[in-house]
């Protein structure tokens, strides 16, 4: 019966979302679709605003606080392009003191970071050949990451998840997103698999009491990487025929692992390095040898809300208060008409279950930053519905496709979708779904908002 009850009602809803919706009908068609029997015990907020005037179109408990899950990070990309200005570059440093003479360095090298989230691999490399094109062949002495502060995590973040990429620790000083990915390939039954960490070397290495069987396993492949720890734990069977098994995890020191890809960056470029790869802090007064500025702020809040970055939204909260001050957030959110004592974030990717905020709140950001001279950069940095990052796979097929830019958030029991619509008329809606304590699958709960979504694409938008 519920699964009858289920297809009853998605039927019903893929009928409201194939016609044009009058101005007079919007409300009974959304409170049509917030039927659906998966959200019956649920806990759902909604608020549709006319992005011009600021109308309220539909509003159901818009009032009300919720988890956002990475709705949050909506907040904090639109304060770091209304307060560091979409041009803002961030700027990893290569310094040191130590004299250069026919080649060689003869002391320590410095890693510094300034907070760039999108410092990879390839950014390093770019570093290290520009330290070979000043005659760099040698470096006497260690390679030091400098973070400035230890690594953290946000209040609120469960500790079971510090070992995944999604929790990576947060430093000013990170590279490839602060995770390895370690793949667990068969050998042969009775053996154990064969176990990889990429990028190598990386400061980290694997425990593996894992055995290849012929038949069917006994127990799945788990990995685990204790708090702190540098041992990658893998436990379990793998068939002999079975695809190899694949996942990312954070690495414990984020200034320790860029130091270490470093130092493997200069030995690519043909530089030497004696000493090991280290953390600390670079002395004051050290001259600048090399520096790498980021992408401009506006691609780097493109780079994390479009694949719904976690770092990448801690790291942007921690330079907004290192650059202008531990009030910043608050001085946004007032500038944008709202009280800060109304909500709470207690992270910037919405990872924390301490989080609340409410559809009221999100949508006031949605349509402030949509009038802002930032708004142009702040739009089109949020995933195209049916395109692009976390929506891609969403409404690919349906005319709504590339008419919303919207961003997704996902934990256990909660679902949530905000962003904008262009409605058929031309004109833009600003909406703001959110949903928490349910228990059915999360795409019964998207389905919901995909309905809602087509529902104002086909809003005629004509309310004089």
């Amino acid at each position: 019966m519920r699964q009858a009850a289920r297809l009853s009602f998605l039927l019903i809803a893929l009928g409201l979302a194939l016609r044009p919706v009058a101005a007079a009908d919007l409300g009974p068609a959304i409170d049509s679709l917030l039927a659906a029997p998966g959200l019956a015990p649920a806990h759902v907020g909604v608020i549709v605003l006319d992005a011009r005037s600021g109308e309220v179109l539909y509003a159901r408990d818009p009032d009300k606080l919720f988890l956002p899950a990475s709705n949050a990070k909506l907040i904090v990309a639109a304060a770091a392009l209304r307060q560091l200005k979409p041009d803002h570059r961030f700027e990893t440093a290569v310094l040191s003191a130590a004299p250069l003479a026919r080649g060689t360095l003869d002391g320590d090298l410095y890693l510094r970071g300034g907070g760039d989230p999108t410092l990879s691999d390839e950014g390093l490399a770019r570093l290290a050949e520009m330290l070979r094109a000043r005659g760099l062949r040698e470096i006497r002495g260690r390679v030091v990451g400098d973070a400035e502060q230890p690594p953290s995590w946000r209040p609120g973040w469960f500790w079971e998840d510090l070992q995944w990429y999604y929790a990576a620790p947060i430093s000013a000083l990170s590279a490839n997103g602060n995770c390895v990915s370690v793949t667990v390939a068969p050998t042969t039954p009775g053996q154990a698999p064969r176990v990889t960490i990429s990028p190598s070397p990386c400061g980290m290495y694997p425990v593996s009491r894992a055995m290849t069987v012929a038949g069917e396993p006994a127990a799945p492949i788990t990995m685990t990487r204790l708090p702190g720890g540098r041992a990658i734990e893998v436990s379990g069977e793998i068939g002999v025929g079975s695809d190899p098994v694949r996942e990312r995890l954070s690495v414990p020191v984020p200034a320790h692992y860029a130091a270490i890809r470093f130092v493997a960056m200069l030995n690519r470029a043909g530089i030497t390095v004696t000493g090991l790869a280290a953390t600390g802090v670079t002395p004051p007064e050290t001259p600048t040898l090399a520096s790498l500025p980021s992408p401009p702020l506006r691609e780097v809040v493109g780079r994390m809300l479009k694949p719904s970055d976690n770092l990448a939204a801690e790291m942007l909260l921690d330079d907004l208060v290192r650059i202008k001050g531990e009030d910043a957030l608050d001085g946004f959110l007032t500038e944008a008409g709202m009280d800060p004592a109304a909500l709470r974030l207690a992270d910037a990717s919405g990872l924390s279950r301490l989080d609340l905020l409410s559809p009221r709140q999100v949508a006031q950001v949605l349509r402030f930053m949509r009038l802002q001279p930032e708004g142009p950069d702040f739009v089109a940095a949020l995933p195209l519905m049916g395109r692009e990052g976390t929506l891609a796979n969403r409404l690919r097929d349906s005319p709504a496709a590339g008419t919303v830019r919207a961003k997704t958030g996902t934990m256990t029991g909660v679902s949530t979708l905000s962003g904008y619509v262009q409605a058929a008329d031309g004109s833009v809606l600003v909406f703001a779904f959110l949903a928490d304590s349910f228990v059915c699958p999360a795409r019964e709960v998207q389905a919901v908002q995909d309905r809602m979504v087509e529902l104002l694409s086909r809003f005629p938008g004509d309310r004089r």
